[in-house]
């Protein structure tokens, strides 16, 4: 059983990235934004799935926020958000304008919680082959105290690009505050959005389509309650190409042209992955399937991204894991895993060049990096 899901799971990548990819060429339907991007580009930030490794993206933010923009928040200096799973959260909070010490609490201290597990169901998930792991009303009253419970996407100031996954019609279930904006149909409920988002296969449970809905006829409502949407990194874990499909559509094509976008991902484990073998069968693909589909999604994106933004307007941070972090792993010894992979992340200077470059498209009038880092000696 857990196989045959796994294979699913490589399915749906497969099917689904030309879908996200194609929603590049809908119609554009712009905005009301007077701006001239030309002179004032849009900027971007888009966050990874990863579970309690998002912690990895506010740990790279609070050091651009520390180091560069003299703590004042991070989300006053981009446009818009975008983000897969736990990336949701991280971008729906600051579009929200939150702090991120608020945002990073989640992760340091409410995700023992959130994955908590007993051993009644540990017995009864059979660990995740029988049921979902973890019990989905933790998260959502963690997200309601957080977001808010009865917040819309229309209600959110900033652009919001969450990803999910309709695992039903096996389309991409993308939510905008744009298009909510525009369109009372195109309103959503924010917290099912995100929990929609971060619903990953095994951990979580799905969400019903009918539970992010606000405004929609009747014969549509039953119609979704048959339907059930599951966690966006099956499609699109690195959302950067979905994202210049929404600015594309909401906000034009030369905002597009122009963009400045940033990418935060959540790790890579450099041991995943084959060397050639011809005798690669179920035994050998079943552990690692789910990685490399996520990593391959993620560098699939990367390498579009580079392409449609342009490599001068975009920069993507990632990681390179040296300890096993699992998804679900928030014990203090993992968080403690991921403080010191940062700290020896930015005792590089490429990674600082590149975090300063991030740090420069949000803020123009930082030094460059070589007067900034003598400052600082």
């Amino acid at each position: 059983m857990r196989l045959r899901f796994l294979f699913v799971i490589t399915a749906l990548f497969s099917i689904n990235c030309s879908i996200v990819y194609g929603s590049v060429t809908e119609t554009p339907q712009k905005t009301a934004d007077q701006r001239d991007y030309k002179k004032n580009p849009l900027r971007a930030l888009c966050f990874d799935g990863g579970g309690e490794r998002g912690l990895l993206e506010i740990l790279a933010l609070n050091f651009i926020q520390e180091s560069y923009l003299d703590n004042q928040n991070i989300s006053e200096f981009a446009d818009v958000f975008c983000g897969t799973s736990t990336g949701s959260i991280l971008a729906a909070g600051l579009a929200l304008g939150l702090p991120l010490s608020q945002l990073e609490k989640i992760y340091r201290e409410e995700g023992k919680e959130i994955f908590r597990i007993s051993w009644a169901k540990k017995i009864e998930s059979m660990e995740g082959v029988r049921d979902e792991r973890y019990d989905y009303t933790i998260l959502v009253d963690k997200l309601n105290s957080v977001v808010g419970k009865d917040k819309r996407l229309s209600e959110v100031e900033k652009g919001l690009v969450i990803i999910s996954l309709n695992v039903t019609t096996l389309k991409p279930a993308i939510f905008t505050s744009m298009a909510a904006k525009a369109s009372p149909e195109e309103d959503k409920k924010l917290v099912p959005c995100i929990r929609a988002s971060a619903a990953a296969p095994t951990y979580f449970e799905g969400v019903r389509a009918d539970e992010v809905e606000i405004c929609v006829p009747t014969t549509k409502q039953q119609k979704l309650e048959k339907q059930m949407l599951w966690d966006g990194g099956v499609i699109r874990n690195n959302g950067t190409s979905v994202l210049a499909g929404k600015i594309r559509r909401h906000f034009g094509i030369e905002a597009l042209e122009t963009a400045m976008v940033a990418s935060f991902g959540t790790g890579r484990d450099p041991s995943i992955g084959f060397p050639y073998d011809p005798t690669i069968g179920l035994v050998k693909i079943a552990a690692p399937i789910s990685s490399i589909c996520m990593d391959g999604s993620s560098n699939a994106s990367h390498a579009e991204a580079c392409d449609l933004y342009g490599e001068g307007n975009y920069v993507r941070c990632q990681f390179t894991l040296t300890d096993k972090i699992a998804l679900d792993s928030a014990s203090d010894d993992d968080i403690r895993k991921m403080d010191d992979l940062f700290k020896a992340h930015v005792t590089h200077e490429k990674n600082r060049r590149q975090l300063h470059r991030i740090a420069k498209m949000l803020k123009p009038d930082i030094a460059d990096f070589e007067v900034f880092e003598k400052s600082c000696l």
